[in-house]
């Protein structure tokens, strides 16, 4: 289907990869944002993955996000938020 709305997970990249994170956890975030950042340019779905990855870590540290109603991952990934602990590594 593509890109079928503005939002973060509104394509099939980003709602795929949400599966991803439900099965690895904050190591399909690092792998996501680590894939930006080592190219000069960025291709689509690395580009739509690492915006959702950014969203992930957004929410883990905020505890808040916007479910979508176009993608029945979305719904783990969800759960998957409001359930992770996430180690402190500030003290």
């Amino acid at each position: 289907m593509g890109t079928w709305d503005t939002g973060i997970y509104d394509n099939d990249d980003a709602a795929d990869w949400t599966a991803e994170v439900v099965d690895h956890g904050l190591e399909a975030v690092e792998k996501a944002i680590d894939a930006v950042l080592e190219t000069d340019y960025i291709e689509s779905p690395d580009g739509a993955c690492a915006l959702a990855a950014a969203d992930v870590v957004a929410r883990l540290v905020s505890g808040r996000g916007l479910d979508s109603p176009y993608c029945e991952e979305h719904r783990d990934l969800g759960r998957y938020t409001r359930s992770a602990t996430v180690p402190c590594t500030c003290c």
